[in-house]
């Protein structure tokens, strides 16, 4: 980081990006047929001998190639510009497709839950509730604005997948901001605004659901 001021320093690196100065290149990743293939045919034995996906740690399949691949991925995540998109994989709304998600996830890292309750995998679909207070807006087809998942966690996971099941006929557009180019732009013009945010804040106790 650049600057005088601990707090208000700048940013600087590869994940430091505006839509100006990033490419396609630089986050849409084929999928290599070697790496599709291996998924295809753990699924196929997962099928024919399915553990619970909790139980299974993945060792008795052949994941070479994908291991390969995904430790490239993580890398980019870590220490180039934070997302990626990954092209040429397969899914659709059976368990063998959630075994596939599972998979995938297992390559990139140790899972953790998505809701209290201890769900993992957290369906994002409009199943046209009414809307009112309470409603989450990911069970609509409502716009979205920019957030952090899982916020609310003591220990927020570092990198979130999302598994697209079919495109959207229309609509549906995921926006991407580099959270650090964001803090830089409040740097040089918002500098009271960020140096406010910086400066904590009060935190409600958490309350555990019985």
């Amino acid at each position: 980081m650049l600057g005088a001021e601990p707090h208000l320093a700048q940013f600087e690196g590869r994940d430091v990006w505006s839509a100006e100065n990033i490419t396609k290149q630089d986050w849409l990743l084929p999928v290599p047929e070697r790496v599709s293939l291996e998924l295809e045919r753990a699924a196929d034995f997962w099928v024919e001998s399915p553990l619970p996906h909790f139980a299974d740690d993945m060792s008795r399949f052949e994941f070479e190639a994908t291991k390969d691949f995904f430790r490239k991925v993580v890398h980019g995540l870590n220490f180039g510009i934070g997302f990626a998109v990954l092209d040429g994989l397969s899914f659709g709304e059976d368990a063998r497709s959630d075994f596939k998600m599972w998979a995938l996830s297992k390559a990139i890292g140790r899972q953790v839950a998505t809701k209290w309750n201890g769900t993992m995998f957290y369906r994002v679909e409009d199943n046209k509730p009414p809307l009112e207070h309470g409603t989450r807006l990911s069970k609509t087809n409502q716009e979205l604005s920019f957030h952090t998942d899982n916020p609310f966690g003591t220990t927020p996971p570092e990198l979130v997948a999302l598994m697209c099941v079919r495109n959207a006929n229309k609509g549906g557009v995921s926006r991407v901001w580099s959270l650090k180019h964001i803090h830089n732009q409040m740097c040089r013009h918002h500098r009271s605004e960020l140096r406010a945010l910086l400066s904590g804040f009060l935190r409600s106790p958490v309350r555990t659901r019985t």
